[in-house]
């Protein structure tokens, strides 16, 4: 007869006790999202990460004079402060680009406005484009009015040799242009 998973688990404790200890933390759900995708994208187990990072960081453990076979958890100050730092930067940088990501179609906005090609100008941002556009002249337009925002760049996409596909970011800047040029 087949264990039902509580008694799976619960052998599974059962083995491990002898080798094993279970450690409990509470840290940011920030810092536990970016622990799982890191551990995801290695293609290992959150336990294999953070046993990974205790023994790759050399100043952790030193080896007792009294009891060479016996290894002591040395806390080296500098190296923890140095990994923290970074670990930190590393959190804030994390932190812009989830803001960045999640604020896309007005980054592009903003970029295209200055002229700057580095972000992309999917059709979402031409859409937005379009629109406050349209509200600076008068004309009523909504995000949402999605069977005008099509009809208004159906003739621009005619015009420049486009097919009913997906544009580029080149090719939708330049449909946004011939909107502004013809005052659809």
């Amino acid at each position: 007869m087949a264990l039902s998973n509580s008694e799976r688990q619960a052998a599974f404790r059962k083995r491990k006790a002898a080798t094993h200890k279970k450690l409990e933390l509470l840290i940011p759900a920030h810092e536990l999202a970016i622990f799982q995708v890191k551990a995801k994208e290695l293609g290992i187990t959150q336990a294999e990460l953070f046993s990974q990072f205790i023994q790759s960081n050399t100043n952790l453990y030193k080896q007792d004079e009294k009891l060479p076979d016996n290894k002591i958890l040395l806390a080296d100050n500098d190296s923890l402060h140095k990994d923290l730092s970074i670990l930190t930067k590393l959190n804030k940088q994390l932190k812009n680009e989830i803001a960045e990501l999640k604020g896309l179609g007005d980054t592009a906005k903003k970029a295209a406005k200055k002229g700057r090609e580095k972000y992309p100008y999917d059709n979402h941002s031409l859409d937005e484009d379009i629109v406050e556009w349209r509200k600076s002249n008068g004309k009523k337009t909504s995000i949402k009015s999605t069977k005008l925002l099509a009809d208004l760049k159906r003739p621009a996409k005619k015009a420049l040799g486009l097919g009913n596909g997906k544009c580029t970011d080149k090719q939708n800047r330049a449909i946004f242009e011939w909107i502004k040029e013809n005052k659809q």
